[in-house]
């Protein structure tokens, strides 16, 4: 709770806010905890992976239980798991990403069921192909992983969206300027890395 109120000092006013016990609450205790969450004034939009991925039963129970919030599941569960998942109306938002075959044909089955997706973290955001062939995603999640600088023109993200390019293929070339400069033919020790990246997605 006391991270919660934290977030709440410095995000703006009316910003979404999601949580993510990571599998760590039983389908009890996640709805215990996230009645608290709400009587003390805090707005979820979503809670990820509160139970176990396996807990159909209890997944399906919460996400009745909690009316006020969504459960966000299936992130951890392979293809079939996430059609097991979505038949026994385990989650209200469908989490995925992996290998790009499993993701269409279930973000299609998704579509289907009429269930919202969330599309995972996909290495430079490449996942955003993805998530516009797909009918349901609402979400791209972004974790700012610093890759930027290794393409020319990486995928463009503006005021918390994310712009698939036009451009033949996934759209991103490889920066010849970023090979020669990041080169590390041996491994480094920590102290010899020196500063990070500059990335222009940071405020300055």
């Amino acid at each position: 709770m006391r991270r919660l109120d934290l977030l709440r000092e410095v995000v703006p006013a009316g910003s979404q806010i999601m949580i993510d016990p990571n599998e760590a609450w039983n389908s009890k205790e996640a709805l215990v905890k996230l009645t608290a969450i709400r009587d003390a004034g805090h707005e979820l939009l979503w809670v990820e992976d509160p139970i176990l991925r396996h807990d159909f039963e209890g997944l399906r129970t919460l996400r009745h239980a909690v009316n006020w919030t969504q459960i966000n599941s299936g992130e951890y569960l392979d293809a079939t798991g996430k059609r097991l998942l979505m038949k026994n109306f385990g989650t209200d938002l469908l989490n995925v990403h992996g290998q790009v075959t499993d993701v269409m044909r279930i973000g299609w089955l998704a579509a289907e069921l009429g269930i919202p997706v969330s599309l995972g973290n996909t290495f430079l955001e490449i996942g955003v192909h993805m998530a516009v062939a797909l009918p349901e995603v609402e979400w791209l999640e972004y974790s700012f992983q610093n890759f930027d600088h290794l393409v020319e023109q990486p995928i463009e993200i503006s005021k918390g969206i994310a712009y698939a390019p036009d451009r033949p293929g996934h759209g991103l070339v490889l920066s010849e300027d970023a090979r020669k400069e990041w080169s590390r033919p041996r491994r480094l020790e920590r102290s010899q890395l020196g500063p990070a990246p500059i990335n222009p997605r940071l405020p300055g």
